[in-house]
């Protein structure tokens, strides 16, 4: 059974152009943002639904004993991010002002998020 990952690969593509808008974005700009980590969150969210919901059912269903094991610890993998970024994004995005008051801060969690994200999707 051949896996269709084209449209996840589109995904990671979006993932990763909103990480680079955060990225470059000024620490001062914080409603700027606020709106990229919302899209980032809202992209993330589907992304792992569309994994959850088809692909890794059909991974973990596959002939191949090493397709299986992929799955088993892609699912693991994922599950640690989107708690990593739940807590992240509710600490940042959910409080206006906060990446305006503390920018070093932020710099700090946003790269090892991304750092996280970037792992993943490798």
């Amino acid at each position: 059974m051949a896996l269709k990952t084209k449209m996840y690969r589109s995904q990671h593509e979006e993932l990763l152009r909103l990480a680079a808008r955060i990225t470059a974005a000024d620490s001062s700009g914080g409603l700027e943002i606020g709106l990229a980590l919302a899209r980032l969150k809202g992209v993330l969210g589907v992304h792992l639904k569309l994994e959850d919901g088809s692909l890794y059912p059909a991974m973990l269903a596959h002939s191949s004993a090493d397709v299986r094991a992929k799955a088993e610890k892609y699912q693991r993998e994922m599950g640690a991010l989107a708690a990593r970024f739940a807590s992240f994004y509710d600490k940042w995005a959910s409080n206006a002002g906060a990446v305006e008051a503390d920018p070093d801060g932020f710099r700090r969690d946003w790269f090892s998020v991304l750092r996280a994200l970037e792992a993943r999707i490798d």
